[in-house]
Formats: structure tokens, sequence, C-alpha cells
């Protein structure tokens, strides 16, 4: 799959954008870090949110600031106005929202499934998934109240050590994750899935 999708012509990208909504979430992952490789596949992306063909919630918020913060002026205001309906609530409004789940009884195995759908290309609980994003091993000791607010409000106490980052290469490839580690002449990514790309500081633009 990575060896197709490094090809940049229309069709590729075509394929890439007809095969999203019938993969696995696996596979829907690994064709939006492809879409969002460069302006053309990034504006591509954006027309298909547009015309309905992706749900502009299948963009998660890393992402969607990666295309609503983008160099070019053209992603940057597509972006602004597709992703606008799914700009998310005030997070007050929302743990209000969602306080009847607390009276809800809990199931392990259907959080387990829900962990293993969503969480496990950044997060590692027990057997689970991968170290890229902050330890939440603590979840099973914790109050539902709290993982309640952790869960709709993670930003509220993030290490800065895991603060995403974009990065646009001089040929126009754009690629994001946590800095796992920098020198003078690279800098090293750490990526959903446990992924890591080291790219050299002349190759980067911005």
């Amino acid at each position: 799959f990575e060896s197709f999708a490094s090809f940049h012509n229309p069709e590729v990208n075509a394929w890439l954008l007809d095969r999203y909504p019938i993969e696995t979430p696996a596979i829907r992952r690994a064709i939006l870090s492809a879409l969002l490789a460069s302006k053309e596949r990034q504006l591509a992306l954006l027309g298909a949110i547009a015309d309905g063909k992706i749900a502009a919630t299948e963009i998660d918020p890393v992402r969607a600031k990666q295309l609503t913060d983008a160099k070019d002026e053209a992603v940057r205001e597509k972006a602004r106005q597709v992703l606008a309906a799914a700009a998310p609530a005030s997070r007050q409004e929302v743990l209000a929202a969602y306080q009847p789940a607390l009276t809800l009884k809990a199931d392990p195995q259907r959080g387990r499934e829900v962990f293993q759908k969503n969480c496990v290309t950044c997060h590692r609980v027990g057997d689970l998934g991968v170290n890229v994003a902050p330890d939440i091993s603590d979840t099973r000791t914790k109050k539902p109240e709290q993982l309640l607010l952790d869960i709709l409000d993670p930003n509220r106490a993030i290490d800065a050590n895991y603060f995403a980052y974009a990065v646009v290469t001089k040929d126009g490839k754009t690629e994001s994750g946590v800095i796992a580690s920098e020198s003078s002449n690279s800098i090293t990514l750490k990526q959903p899935e446990g992924k890591v790309l080291t790219l050299l500081r002349t190759d980067i633009d911005e």
C-alpha cells in the first residue's frame, strides 16, 4: 500500500479517496496519512469531505489543525470552511451532556473493543497498543468521573513532550508526529502505530 500511495498523480489520489469508505480502521489511517502528504492531496481530501464522500468527523483534531493551519492559503481556507461543522463544542458543554453515561453499567469487554478500534495506534494499556502518546495505563485505577474528563477533554493536562508537530519538507510533503529526538542535523518523529521517521533539517521547509 505505502509503495503505491507514494506515487503522486490524480489516479492514485482518486483511488485512495474511493477506497477510504470501505477499508478497515488501520487502512483508513494509512490512507489519511497519505492524503495529507501534499497540497494537491489535501485539497482532494477536503473536496471529498465537502462532497459528503468522507465525514468531517473522520479527521482527528491533530490532522484538522494541520489542515486549518496549513502554510498554503488555499488549503487553509478550504479546511476552515469544510471542517467548521466538525469543530468541537465547548468542553464543559460536552462534559455536561455525557454525565448520564456515568450511571450506566460498565462493560470491560466493550471498553476493550472500543480502545482497540480507536486508541491503539497511539496508546498502550496492558497488551494492546503502542506508546506514542502519553501513558494512560493508569486508566484501570481511575474513578469513572476522572475517566470521563480525560476522554472528553484530554488536552486539559497534557505533557508538552507529547505535542504533535507538522513538518513540511522542501519537496512539499507533510509529515506529523511527536518529536522523539532532535540534533543539529535532524529530527525524529514518533508517529501512530509506532512508526519512526527521521528527517534531515536541510530537507525541512517549515
